[in-house]
C-alpha cells in the first residue's frame, strides 16, 4: 500500500518530502505568523528535512552537516511564525523540534535541548514538558538544568506526549516521529 501526502495530492508520501528540491515550492512557503499552526510548522520542518536527507550524494552526510542542515532549516520566517504562537503551542513546537532533531540530526539534540530548556526556566510546566521529552531523548545535561530549576520530578512521558501531541494535531504527531525514530536506529534492524 502506497502512503498518500498529507496534502492529498496523487503522489506517494515519499515523494512529497523532495517537492521543494524540485522547485515545485519552496521551504515554509506561504507560513504567516499567527496564522500558520504549530503542527503545519513541525510538519513542514519534518519535509524540509526529509527533503534534504533524499538528495543524491556521494556519500551519507556527516552528523555535522546534518546538525547544520537542521539549524539552517529553522529560518528567520520560522522563527517568526513560532513567536506569533500561544505559549503552550509554543512548547509544543519545541517539543517537535526536538524528536524531529532526534530522527533527522542526532547530534543537534543536546545543544538544542539545552538551549530550549533554558528557554522556558521561567514557565516550570512548559520547562518540565520540555524537559520530559529532552529525557525521552536522553539530553542529561539538559534535564539536569532544569531539573534543578523544578526541584520536582518530571511528568509521565506517555502524558506529556499525548498532550503536545493534541496541540500540534492534526498535521504533526510526536509519538509518530519517535516511533519513525526507533525503528531507523540501527539496533532497532536486529
Amino acid at each position: 500500500m502506497i502512503k498518500r501526502a498529507p496534502d492529498n495530492r496523487d503522489e506517494p508520501l515519499e515523494v512529497a518530502p523532495a517537492r521543494f528540491g524540485w522547485g515545485e515550492t519552496t521551504p515554509f512557503e506561504g507560513f504567516v505568523p499567527s496564522i500558520a499552526t504549530a503542527g503545519a510548522l513541525a510538519a513542514e520542518l519534518d519535509r524540509v528535512l526529509r527533503g534534504r536527507a533524499v538528495l543524491p550524494r556521494p556519500a551519507p552526510p556527516s552528523p555535522a552537516l546534518r546538525a547544520r542542515w537542521f539549524d539552517d532549516a529553522l529560518t528567520p520566517a520560522v522563527a517568526a511564525c513560532r513567536v506569533a504562537l500561544a505559549p503552550p503551542l509554543r512548547v509544543a513546537f519545541d517539543a517537535a523540534v526536538l524528536v524531529l532533531a532526534e530522527l533527522h540530526a542526532p547530534a543537534a539534540v543536546p545543544s538544542r535541548a539545552l538551549l530550549l530548556c533554558r528557554t522556558w526556566s521561567g514557565t516550570p510546566e512548559a520547562l518540565r514538558e520540555i524537559a520530559t521529552i529532552a529525557d525521552l531523548l536522553n539530553a542529561t545535561r539538559a534535564v539536569e538544568a532544569a531539573l534543578r530549576v523544578l526541584r520536582s520530578p518530571l511528568l509521565r512521558p506517555s502524558a506529556v506526549i499525548e498532550e503536545l501531541d493534541g496541540r500540534l494535531a492534526p498535521d504533526f504527531g510526536i509519538m509518530d516521529v519517535l516511533i519513525d525514530a526507533a525503528a531507523s536506529t540501527p539496533s532497532s534492524r536486529g
